[in-house]
C-alpha cells in the first residue's frame, strides 16, 4: 500500500488570505462529523497562541475541526497555510518566553522516551546509536540523545529555533523540512517526532518519509495529542471546545487511527501509552500560595534574533472577564485537569498518545 498525504492535493482557497480548505489528509474524503469552531484570535486562551496569531491574516474565516466519516481521521479545516505555520512559529519563538515549553526543563520526559527507544531498537545496530529528531524546538530530546553519547541530528522549521538549538548543541540543526536535508535512506536507528505531526500540512506523507529514514530494526518514536481522551468526551458531555482544539494543531490522531496508519507503513507496535514523567494534578492550594507570595521573575534568553521586550508588552491580553466568571474557568481547568491526569495512567484515553514502532 502506498500511503501519501491527501490535503495537500489542491487544497481550497478561502476568504482568509492564511487559510485553505482541505479533505482528509489520509484517505482523501470530503465527508466528516463537525466536533467544533475555534475560539476568536483575540479570544484564544493561551498567550502564546493570541501572540502568534497576531501574525496571520484570517479575517472573519473561523477554523473548524472535523472527524473523517471514512477513516476517523480528526483534522482542521479551514487551516493554516504553509507561510502562516512558518510565520506563527517565528513570530512565537522570537518573542523571549512566549512559547512555554520552548525553554523548559524535559529531562524526565526525553530521557524516558530515549530509554524506550534504546530498549526496542533491534539487535545488530551498532553503538554509539543514530538519533533524528524531526522538530527539534528548544533541542531537549537531542540533548537527552547526546547525554547518552549518541549521534545526533534534527531539524526545524523555525530559523530561531534551529539557531538557537545549534548554538546549545554544538550541532548544525538543519534548518527546513527535513526531507529537504539530504538524510540518506536507512540512515539512523532512532527517529523522534515530539508533538510535531500535528503541526504539519501532510503528516501522513510526513510519517512515511521518516519511516524511510530508518535502518531495519530501528524505532520510530511519535508522540500526538488524541482525541480518543477521557477529557474530550468530557468537554463534549458538558458542550465545551476541547482544549487540545488549538490553532497550530493541525491533525489528530487516535489510538486505532494510528495503529492502522503504523501498520500501513510498514512498522510494528512495539508500545503505546499515555503516560510520561511529568503527569501531574492540579494543586490549587499551590496556585493559591503562587498569587499570594508570586515567586521572584525567571531572566529571559537573550541572544541573536530575541526580541528584548517583556512578553506582557507584545502578546495581547484575554478581554476584560468578571471575577465571577474567572473562577468558574478556573474550577472548569482543575476538573478537566484532573480528568486529563487520571486519563494518563490508561493504555490510550490519555489527551496524548506515545508511540514507539520498530521497523519490520
Amino acid at each position: 500500500m502506498t500511503v501519501i498525504s491527501h490535503s495537500i492535493i489542491a487544497p481550497q482557497p478561502t476568504r482568509a488570505a492564511d487559510l485553505e480548505r482541505v479533505i482528509c489528509d489520509y484517505c482523501g474524503s470530503a465527508q466528516g462529523e463537525a466536533l467544533g469552531t475555534l475560539q476568536a484570535p483575540a479570544e484564544l486562551p493561551l498567550p502564546m497562541h493570541r501572540l502568534g496569531a497576531t501574525a496571520l491574516q484570517l479575517g472573519s474565516e473561523r477554523i473548524g475541526f472535523v472527524r473523517c466519516s471514512g477513516c476517523g481521521f480528526v483534522y482542521m479545516t479551514p487551516r493554516l497555510t504553509g507561510d502562516a505555520i512558518t510565520r506563527f512559529y517565528d513570530t512565537v519563538y522570537s518573542t523571549p518566553g512566549a512559547a512555554v515549553a520552548f525553554d523548559s526543563d524535559q529531562r524526565a520526559f526525553t530521557d524516558y522516551v530515549i530509554g524506550e527507544c534504546a530498549r526496542f531498537v533491534g539487535s545488530g545496530h551498532l553503538l554509539p546509536l543514530r538519533l533524528l529528531d524531526i522538530g527539534v524546538g528548544g533541542g531537549q530530546m537531542l540533548a537527552a540523545a547526546q547525554r547518552r553519547g549518541w549521534h545526533i541530528a534534527g531539524s526545524e522549521i523555525s530559523a530561531v529555533a534551529a539557531r538557537r538549538a545549534s548554538e546549545q548543541l554544538g550541532i548544525e540543526v538543519f534548518n527546513g523540512d527535513f526531507r529537504a536535508a539530504g538524510y540518506a535512506p536507512a540512515s539512523f536507528d532512532v527517529v523522534t517526532l515530539v508533538f510535531v505531526v500535528e503541526h504539519v500540512r501532510d503528516p501522513v506523507a510526513m510519517l512515511a518519509a521518516a519511516t524511510d529514514l530508518l535502518a531495519p530494526g530501528g524505532v520510530l518514536f511519535v508522540a500526538v495529542p488524541s482525541p480518543a481522551s477521557w477529557e474530550f468526551a468530557l468537554a463534549r458531555l458538558t458542550g465545551q471546545l476541547w482544549r487540545g482544539f488549538i490553532i497550530e494543531h493541525l491533525s489528530y490522531f487516535s489510538p486505532a487511527f494510528m495503529r492502522t496508519l503504523i501498520a500501513a507503513l510498514g512498522l510494528e507496535v512495539a508500545k503505546l501509552n499515555c503516560w510520561s514523567p511529568e503527569v501531574a494534578f492540579p494543586n490549587p492550594l499551590r496556585d493559591v500560595m503562587a498569587m499570594i507570595k508570586p515567586s521572584p521573575p525567571t531572566p529571559l534568553p537573550q541572544g541573536e534574533g530575541l526580541q528584548d521586550a517583556e512578553p506582557s508588552a507584545v502578546i495581547p491580553p484575554l478581554p476584560p472577564m468578571s471575577l465571577l466568571r474567572r473562577v468558574l474557568r478556573q474550577i472548569n481547568n482543575y476538573a478537566l485537569d484532573t480528568v486529563s491526569a487520571v486519563s494518563a495512567y490508561t493504555p490510550a484515553s490519555g489527551n496524548a498518545i506515545h508511540m514507539w514502532a520498530r521497523k519490520r
